[in-house]
């Protein structure tokens, strides 16, 4: 039996080879949904930090700042930028990992690379 969604973003965080092992069999999907359900949380953390103004590009001494200096535009163009990078992203991770692990011999499909490149990006997407 597969593992439930919040089973799934836990078990990625602190058991990530028994989670793996559990969400192996999963289709194509459930991988997909997975990952847009990682986006859309990704994505409203963006647009929070882009709302509060918090920034590392920030040439200010502490190297951030903080306060309600974001507008609505930030919040929407952040949103869109996170998700729509989310999937281009995901897209070239994919690819990578599928011929680095065809050089190195291995025999799995694309389908288990994409699910590979999918699970790999919970801890960046939810921690940042």
């Amino acid at each position: 039996m597969s593992p439930s969604l919040t089973d799934k973003l836990v078990g990625f965080l602190v058991r990530p080879v028994e989670t793996f092992r559990a969400a192996r069999d999963e289709s194509l999907t459930d991988a997909g949904i997975y990952y847009f359900v990682l986006l859309v949380i990704s994505a409203v953390l963006h647009a929070v930090i882009a709302f509060l103004g918090i920034s590392a590009a920030d040439t200010s001494s502490t190297g951030f700042t903080l306060g309600m200096s974001g507008s609505v535009g930030a919040v929407v163009g952040a949103r869109i930028i996170a998700f729509i990078g989310g999937i281009i992203g995901l897209l070239l991770w994919s690819v990578f990992l599928h011929v680095g692990a065809k050089v190195a011999g291995g025999r799995g499909d694309f389908a288990d690379s994409f699910k590979s490149a999918v699970y790999s990006q919970t801890p960046s997407l939810l921690l940042g």
